[in-house]
């Protein structure tokens, strides 16, 4: 039943391509990475994945720098910016530097978890639309060059093993393992940075 639903789901995908690829965009990164990964037999072209998810991501940050720009919001995360770094002091996202410039919003875009904190921060900071929109599109750019080959290879390695052992089980503890090697390195990145900032 869930190799059924597997493949379902495969089909969904692929036979919109240009709409799932902007989907994922839209909701998120990952989304988009998992997306290329399922079409790791090349059902859908890489272009696709390139421009559709390009055009999702921009989009979605637009709404995200607009959206806590409602004047309840705002003050809300004016408030909230006032106490943000006795109160995540501790934590990596607290100690990491702020995203005012394009290196700084490239580490908000890459890591799970800091890209709508990123966002939040550009706009409740006075960025400007015209610096944010340059920023957000060559860090896009930039990750998608990365992220979407390298989940594209994963995805050829998932089905490769699926074709040889015909089990969904152990294709899911393979995406398990991936998903929790990809957590550990993000964590072992994330300390390194703290420390050289």
């Amino acid at each position: 039943m869930i190799l059924e639903l597997f493949r379902s789901l495969v089909s969904m995908i692929t036979a919109h391509a240009y709409t799932s690829a902007f989907v994922s965009g839209l909701i998120y990164e990952e989304v988009l990475a998992v997306t290329a990964a399922v079409s790791g037999r090349g059902d859908i072209p890489l272009w696709v994945l390139f421009v559709f998810g390009f055009f999702g991501i921009v989009i979605a940050d637009i709404f995200w720098f607009y959206f806590i720009r409602i004047k309840p919001l705002f003050i809300f995360a004016n408030k909230v910016s006032k106490w943000r770094k006795k109160a995540l002091s501790k934590s990596a996202i607290g100690k990491f530097p702020p995203p005012t410039n394009l290196m700084s919003y490239m580490v908000t875009k890459t890591f799970w978890g800091l890209r709508t904190w990123g966002i939040f921060y550009c706009s409740v900071h006075g960025m400007t639309f015209k610096r944010f929109l340059l920023n957000t599109s060559i860090t896009t750019i930039i990750w998608l060059a990365i992220f979407i080959p390298l989940a594209r290879v994963i995805g050829k390695g998932i089905y490769f093993v699926f074709d040889l052992t015909k089990s969904i089980g152990i294709i899911l503890t393979l995406v398990l393992i991936v998903l929790i090697g990809c957590g550990l390195l993000g964590r072992f990145a994330i300390k390194k940075l703290i420390k050289k900032n």
